[in-house]
């Protein structure tokens, strides 16, 4: 799923609030990163098969234009896809 640059400035916005510290690269200690503006999916693996009914993580890519090492961010807690509603007495964040 392709997002739009208004997704992408908030998930930089995001970034600049929460990520604390140096934003260098952990593999080439550059600080050099491109937002993907696609959001991808991290599911089970089962030997090459599709897992049906099994949890989904949209996530979005940060990626090092230096080496290529990327950090995936779960793309609800970005705030760029809304989750299913909230069951009543169900958990909480």
């Amino acid at each position: 799923m392709k997002i739009s640059q208004a997704d992408i400035d908030a998930i930089l916005k995001w970034l600049n609030h929460n990520w604390q510290g140096q934003k260098l690269c952990p593999i080439c200690q550059k600080n050099n990163w491109n937002i993907s503006d696609t959001v991808y999916e991290i599911r089970e693996f089962q030997g090459g098969g599709l897992v049906v009914g099994g949890p989904v993580y949209p996530t979005i890519g940060v990626i090092c234009n230096v080496c290529g090492h990327t950090l995936f961010f779960n793309a609800l807690k970005l705030g760029i896809i809304k989750g299913p509603p909230k069951k009543e007495g169900g958990d909480s964040d």
